[in-house]
């Protein structure tokens, strides 16, 4: 295993763990189940990640598309001024906590899009290194 493994599998531990701490977070929340799964979700890839467990990138890939994507709508309602489905029915009075709460659920969509990014990037180069390895 290269340094370059090593600090990476050493990352991806790092993010396992913020995101299981993120996920205890959630249970309290309104969306709790929602939140849960996906930082669940987020958790198990880097725990993989982190253990050395060979998986295809295209999982941990397609996960980090689909969280920038929901990042970048909730983006997209905070500028608008739009009030998401999720939090539809709140009060007037709320707007400002809908709008802060909004924004931390984007920034942790955007923290969790990357560490995927980075999880199925360093498989794909993995699996690229050992099979030019074996086919040379």
């Amino acid at each position: 295993m290269t340094t370059h493994s090593t600090v990476i599998r050493i990352v991806l531990g790092l993010f396992a763990g913020l995101f299981v701490w993120a996920a205890t977070l959630q249970f309290n929340d309104a969306t709790a189940a929602l939140w849960v799964s996906i930082y669940g979700v987020a958790a198990l890839f880097c725990a993989s990640g982190a253990a050395g467990l060979d998986w295809s990138p295209l999982p941990s890939g397609l996960a980090a598309l689909a969280a920038l994507l929901y990042a970048s709508w909730l983006g997209w309602c905070l500028y608008t001024g739009d009030v998401t489905p999720m939090y539809g029915d709140a009060p007037p009075e709320s707007v400002a906590w809908v709008d802060l709460e909004e924004g931390r659920e984007m920034g942790g969509l955007v923290f969790i899009a990357a560490a995927l990014a980075l999880h199925a990037g360093w498989r794909y180069h993995e699996r690229n290194a050992s099979e030019n390895v074996h086919t040379s």
